[in-house]
């Protein structure tokens, strides 16, 4: 039994892995979603099996079916090109195992409370069910490796032994004419089992290659009283643990901690399910998922705010179509109503300044830093945001100077696109300059938190060359402290040296009514990004970025794309010093990638106004990506094959003092 169960699911998981496919063999079940009655099944002598149709359990939390498991393998793999024949590699290792389970058949899991389990969370009955060929072949084929069986009833009989994972094998409706059922306990199977068989296998579950599901009635059932409960027990502790005795603070602090429980309460009243379907679709090369949260009211605070940004739904604007063409990702937003967060801002606003009182900073200082929070940068204005990698250079560098480079790689370069004037926001940035540079302030710092000056960030407003006129340039400066090499004598004498600082600069630019805001630790690279995107150049811009043209007719709140290649250089800058791989050798493997990490994946958010509001999360992954996937392993590993890289050895520690 053993064998039979972890044969049928690494024939699943080990082919995602690296092994490609061969057609499958015909389909000897029947059905397309996974009911519509029985298969012609084989069944063990004796009695017939008892096939009548048992409804979901009333308690029935997550059901899921991924629809055809080695279709859907085949399918991908193939986009790999690795091959590989995966069914013979596992008929060899397992004899016979290809002819017993029916990797066409559906893969199906249910999870259901336990009604009458002790303590205040029992665990919930839970099973994954596999299919088989027949019932016979499936009795003989465990007997064959050594593993017990005992009959329940006639069609249902106990496999393998008493410990985890418990298993049975039943006759079943659906695609397969026999399902091998899993759980974790006894119970589970002993609850669960006539459903696996006899009713999950015809529920409609949609057209998608995989759906999960799961129902938060029979949750708020069971739990709803005792969150409630949670509540009135849980905020005095929370009150008194955070408490500060000061009387503005502890009053805000319980609106807000009031505030969210009532929250959480009301989103558990009106949430309904959350599902979540992928479908490979070989005839268009994608891979398409969806997420789905489902409210069923809108009581909340959150469902509210969802039926409120439903109206705003709309296709990119143009903005979006000017961020920088070399981004590896992009996205747009459609705005929010800035009112609805009044009184979030409110709050924080009275809870910082509730807090600095008790740390005795000045007024004048608390009354900046709470106008900022609730005053500054408030917009209802759509906006659209890229970000992208600067060119490596740690291969080459080494010590303070590789941590400063390593750090301006890990960040990379960043661009905001507001729908909005830019007198908003560079006023709002030169309130926090004047803020962060006020000396009471300073004095604060060192005297409260023991901060000296010169190991606090510098930050200064300047103007910058090659940037149009009305630009603003913020730079935030990291002392060479924080880029110290620690070196000691063989006496033990400190010889560390700090090294150099480190920028980073925030650009605001002026574009009419708009606003362009960038990011990044490579000024330079920054204002041409920044100069791309105001002057909107297709050629500079996402505009003749290629796999993007469906996003132009979608409407979404929000939308856009990401790439392979930023998950690549984060990547790069981990692994570079690692003695791992190089900078170089994940250079390389960029380069053999067919696609480079380029191609864009696809994704929007909407939402579907209602009694209750949905919001849907669409990802499209085209076959593109896992052609880049499959390519990017070998080379890496071909990489680290080839000869370590120089490990960096971390700076040594002071020596103790005698």
């Amino acid at each position: 039994m053993k064998n039979l169960l972890l044969g049928g699911f690494a024939a699943l998981t080990f082919t995602v892995a690296g092994c490609g496919g061969q057609k499958p063999p015909a389909n000897t079940g029947g059905g397309s979603e996974g009911g519509g009655g029985s298969a012609g099944q084989t069944v063990a002598e004796g009695p017939a099996p008892d096939l009548s149709p048992v409804p979901a359990p009333a308690d029935l939390i997550v059901m899921g079916r991924m629809k055809n498991p080695a279709g859907m393998v085949d399918t991908v793999m193939s986009w790999a090109k690795l091959p590989m024949d995966w069914r013979g590699m596992l008929a060899k290792q397992e004899p016979g195992i290809d002819q017993v389970v029916h990797f066409e058949a559906p893969v199906e899991v249910a999870v259901a409370l336990d009604p009458t389990g002790s303590g205040d969370f029992p665990q919930p009955f839970a099973v994954v069910t596999l299919g088989l060929r027949s019932l016979d072949g499936a009795l003989d084929f465990i007997r064959r490796e050594g593993e017990t069986v005992r009959q329940v009833r006639a069609g249902v009989y106990r496999v393998g032994s008493e410990h985890s994972p418990s298993c049975a094998v039943a006759a079943s409706v659906g695609a397969a004419p026999a399902r091998l059922v899993c759980g974790d306990r006894p119970e589970d199977v002993d609850a669960l089992l006539p459903y696996a068989t006899r009713g999950l296998p015809n529920e409609k579950m949609g057209a998608a290659d995989v759906h999960l599901e799961v129902r938060a009635e029979p949750l708020r059932r069971r739990y709803s009283r005792e969150l409630r409960q949670l509540k009135t027990l849980a905020t005095p502790f929370v009150l008194r643990e955070m408490s500060l005795d000061d009387p503005r603070f502890d009053r805000a602090l319980a609106d807000t901690v009031h505030a969210l429980a009532d929250e959480v309460l009301a989103v558990a009243e009106d949430v309904d399910s959350l599902s979540v379907d992928a479908s490979v679709q070989g005839n268009k090369g994608m891979i398409e998922s969806t997420m789905a949260l489902k409210f069923r009211a809108q009581s909340s605070w959150t469902a509210q705010s969802l039926v409120e940004a439903s109206k705003r739904s709309a296709a990119p604007s143009d903005l979006f179509w000017k961020l920088p063409l070399d981004a590896s990702a992009g996205t747009y937003s459609a705005g929010v109503d800035s009112k609805r967060y009044e009184g979030m801002r409110r709050t924080l606003a009275e809870l910082l300044d509730g807090f600095l009182s008790h740390e005795n900073v000045p007024r004048r200082v608390r009354d900046q830093l709470g106008d900022l929070i609730e005053h500054a940068w408030v917009s209802n204005a759509s906006s659209v945001y890229a970000r992208g990698d600067i060119p490596t250079e740690v291969g080459s560098l080494k010590g303070s100077a590789l941590m400063r480079q390593a750090m301006k790689e890990r960040f990379g370069w960043h661009v905001l696109g507001i729908d909005d004037s830019a007198k908003k926001f560079t006023s709002a940035l030169d309130k926090f300059v004047k803020v962060y540079n006020d000396p009471q302030l300073r004095t604060t710092l060192k005297k409260r938190a023991h901060i000296d000056a010169k190991e606090i960030p510098t930050l200064k407003v300047r103007g910058g060359r090659g940037l149009p006129a009305g630009s603003k340039v913020y730079e935030l400066t990291l002392p060479g402290e924080m880029f110290k090499e620690y070196i000691f004598d063989a006496k033990g004498q400190d010889k560390s040296k700090p090294g150099k600082p480190l920028p980073f600069v925030v650009i605001v630019v002026p574009d009419g009514d708009k606003t362009w805001i960038g990011a990044s630790g490579d000024e330079k690279l920054l204002i041409q990004k920044l100069n791309d995107a105001k002057s909107g150049d297709a050629k500079k811009t996402i505009a003749s970025k290629e796999g993007l043209s469906p996003l132009r007719t979608k409407k979404a709140v929000s939308g856009g794309f990401f790439t392979m290649l930023g998950f690549v250089a984060s990547l790069r800058t981990s692994l570079t010093g690692t003695g791992l791989v190089g900078g170089n050798e994940i250079e390389r493997a960029i380069s053999a990638m067919p696609h480079h990490g380029e191609t864009p994946i696809l994704q929007t958010i909407d939402i579907q106004a209602g009694k209750g509001p949905t919001m849907v999360w669409h990802v499209w992954v085209p076959k593109g990506v896992i052609e880049d996937v499959a390519a990017l392993g070998p080379a890496i590993a071909a990489g680290a094959m080839h000869g370590p890289t120089p490990i960096i050895a971390p700076p040594p520690m002071p020596p103790e003092a005698p």
